[in-house]
C-alpha cells in the first residue's frame, strides 16, 4: 500500500462526512526529504533573509495538509511543526541547511545545493 492509499484509508471517515468534496483534505505532495525537505523547499522560494513567519506561511501554502492545524488545515498553519523542523534537535539549522542571521533566517550554500529530490542528511 502506498502512502497515498494509507492516507486516504486513514481519513476515509472525514472524506465521507464531507461527501468527498473540496472540503475534504488535499492529499499532500510528499517529497523524498519528508518534512525537512518540504520546509527547505519552502525556504528556497523566499527572498533571503526571511522571517520565521514568512517561512511558516510559505510552507503551509505549499503543503497545507502537512503543515495545517488538525481539523482546519486549509484555514490555519501549525507553526509548531515548522518551528521544530527548523530549530529542533535534528532541525535544518543544526544540520547546516539554514542559518540564523540576526532575527531572521537564510538558506545556506549547503541548503541551496540540496536538490528537491534529495533528502537532507
Amino acid at each position: 500500500m502506498t502512502w497515498e492509499e494509507e492516507w486516504k484509508e486513514h481519513n476515509k471517515d472525514f472524506i465521507a462526512r464531507n461527501g468527498g468534496t473540496a472540503a475534504a483534505p488535499v492529499v499532500p505532495r510528499k517529497p523524498p526529504g519528508g518534512m525537512h525537505g518540504m520546509v527547505l523547499e519552502a525556504a528556497r522560494t523566499l527572498p533571503q533573509p526571511f522571517h520565521e513567519a514568512a517561512l511558516i506561511v510559505a510552507a503551509w501554502q505549499m503543503f497545507p495538509s502537512m503543515f495545517g492545524l488538525w481539523g482546519c488545515w486549509l484555514k490555519y498553519p501549525d507553526a509548531r511543526k515548522i518551528y521544530i523542523t527548523l530549530c529542533g534537535k535534528r532541525g535544518l539549522i543544526k544540520r547546516g541547511f539554514i542559518k540564523k542571521v540576526g532575527s531572521r533566517y537564510a538558506v545556506t550554500d549547503r541548503g541551496q545545493d540540496a536538490t528537491a529530490g534529495q533528502s537532507p542528511p
